[in-house]
């Protein structure tokens, strides 16, 4: 499975996570990190892991939904 998502929410974890990821890895995951930067993103000081802060945070959250409805 390789949707848009599972792409975002697998760069954000290799940016978050960059000193146990490889350099292209991480630089892919900068890459799509940076397109994913939002206004709100853009008031915290470091915005692109404030960006990928929130994206793991909201899939937590649908995560969570998925397992309440079991």
């Amino acid at each position: 499975m390789n949707t848009p998502i599972f792409d975002t929410v697998q760069a954000a974890i290799y940016y978050a996570r960059y000193t146990d990821s490889d350099l292209s890895e991480f630089c892919w995951a900068a890459d799509k990190m940076a397109r994913e930067v939002t206004k709100n993103d853009q008031v915290r000081e470091t915005p692109v892991l404030a960006a990928a802060a929130r994206i793991l945070a909201a899939e937590v959250e649908r995560l969570r939904g998925e397992l309440n409805k079991n």
